[in-house]
């Protein structure tokens, strides 16, 4: 018979490692290691803005509402909800986005998304947690790079990478709430009407009109 065991999931529109079991013993073992917190996992994500510090942690509680909607994050001493704690680090900044390197302690349905939308910094990509504008694919910026944990046989720790996927949106595009101005059509020449001077009605001597200024 084969056995695969899910002892954790992503989101959907999330990408990166996941871990999966060959036997149910090592389930077992592997999901007692997610709750009790022996596992170590990094994420990397481009969110909108971002903070000004170098590294923090975000500290709250997480209210799930009900199945398909969207979690809510809750003040650090709320009587409701789930503890919900992670770690980010600041890797670099620009076009107004920022990469934060997240460290989770807990593993709350949504939480990083919903954690970092409600400091302020929106993963992109992410329409149901305040991003401005989707990704290809409906993606949302935000990648499971490394997990690390116990073996479940073996007295070892093992760590597993995921590479980047293929468009990952570093650098960022430039983030703007206007929508795209029209595209500006070329005018058509005015007359065919040959002069002495040989050239169509209307035209002036070559580069007349030019660049007046670098572009921005």
């Amino acid at each position: 018979n084969v056995f695969v065991g899910i002892v954790h999931r992503l989101d959907r529109p999330v990408s990166g490692v996941v871990v999966l079991a060959r036997t149910s013993k090592a389930a077992a073992r592997l999901s007692a290691a997610f709750r009790d917190r022996t596992v170590e996992k990094r994420y990397l994500a481009v969110v909108t803005g971002g903070p000004r510090a170098d590294h923090g942690e975000l500290i709250g509680r997480v209210a799930h509402p009900g199945t398909g909607a969207s979690s809510r994050i809750l003040a650090a001493d709320a009587d409701s909800g789930l503890a919900a704690t992670l770690a980010w680090r600041l890797r670099a900044r620009q076009s107004g986005c920022a990469l934060l390197e997240v460290r989770p302690t807990t593993g709350r349905r949504h939480q990083i998304r919903a954690q970092l939308a409600a400091a302020g910094w929106p993963i992109l990509g992410d329409l149901r947690y305040g991003a401005l504008a989707a990704l290809p694919d409906r993606r949302v910026a935000l990648h499971a790079v490394a997990i690390r944990f116990p073996h479940p046989t073996r007295d070892e720790v093992i760590e597993v990478e995921a590479p980047l996927p293929p468009g990952w949106p570093w650098p960022p595009p430039s983030v703007s709430t206007r929508p795209p101005a029209a595209p500006v059509r070329p005018r058509q020449p005015r007359s065919s009407t040959r002069h002495k001077s040989g050239g169509p009605r209307g035209a002036g001597p070559a580069g007349r009109g030019g660049s007046r200024g670098r572009a921005r």
